[in-house]
């Protein structure tokens, strides 16, 4: 609070953090600017994939809700044996222990059980930007099956919008803002029967499929990278000028840690 009474302006990247910082803290002045993201379209879906890819992707640690999403798979391969799950990233560097890894060792052995461990690959080999654009790109779904209930800002939903990608999300604040207008599907907390549902409801229909994609796209034109500079460049202007009233020369930038 001592840092927005000492700023002429104060961003947050979602209007749902907007919402938090006058219920938490009671400020009403601030401004959202998304987390931004290059545009990375690939082209809309035509067909059901013979093999769909299901991707997830960021640094690996428990209360990501990989386990849940496990139990999806294992769920979802009953009827449709042929989908593949991608768990792309490192593991935390607060979850190694030296050399060992016992959490994506976890997540394999959990794989095994379920009998799913030749339709899960979880990669922890490092992409640049190109890679990991590509990788996203060739992805039929995207999963977040977060356990948090409070996250306001993810990059990770945002890059999936700005490559068009069909969205399955758990109901964080974040997810419930940028996929109301039909880019992907909410589900709840621990709901691996919901996931297996929606994503079998992407990839087995390609009408559904596009439309999603269509939708985030449309999403997308708000979240990515030039029109992120314009709202940040005109904020600035008016914190800058004598007309903007701000007292002060600092712009505070309030994030979330996805």
């Amino acid at each position: 609070e001592a840092l927005l009474d000492g700023s002429s302006a104060t961003v947050v990247p979602s209007h749902c953090a907007l919402e938090r910082l006058a219920r938490v803290h009671g400020r009403h002045e601030a401004e959202a600017i998304p987390h931004g993201a290059e545009e990375n379209f690939a082209d809309l879906p035509v067909a059901a994939p013979a093999r769909p890819l299901v991707l997830t992707w960021g640094l690996l640690s428990p209360g990501k809700g990989l386990e849940d999403a496990l139990y999806a798979m294992a769920n979802l391969t009953v009827d449709f044996p042929n989908v593949e799950y991608l768990i792309a990233g490192h593991t935390h560097p607060n979850e190694l222990r030296g050399a060992a890894d016992p959490y994506r060792l976890s997540l394999q052995r959990l794989a095994s059980e379920l009998g799913i461990a030749e339709q899960v690959r979880l990669d922890n080999r490092y992409r640049s930007a190109y890679e990991l654009a590509d990788l996203v790109r060739s992805a039929d779904v995207v999963l977040l099956p977060y356990e948090s209930r409070e996250q306001v800002s993810s990059g990770v939903l945002v890059e999936a919008l700005a490559s068009g990608k069909p969205t399955v999300a758990t109901r964080f604040p974040h997810a419930v803002e940028l996929l109301a207008g039909g880019a992907g599907v909410l589900v709840g907390h621990g709901d691996a029967a919901g996931m297996a549902d929606a994503i079998h409801g992407i990839v087995t229909n390609p009408l559904n499929a596009r439309r999603m994609s269509e939708a985030a796209r449309r999403e997308a034109s708000m979240l990515l990278w030039p029109k992120v500079g314009e709202d940040f460049a005109g904020l600035i202007e008016r914190c800058t000028t004598p007309s903007g009233g701000g007292r002060h020369a600092g712009l505070q930038s309030v994030g979330s840690a996805a």
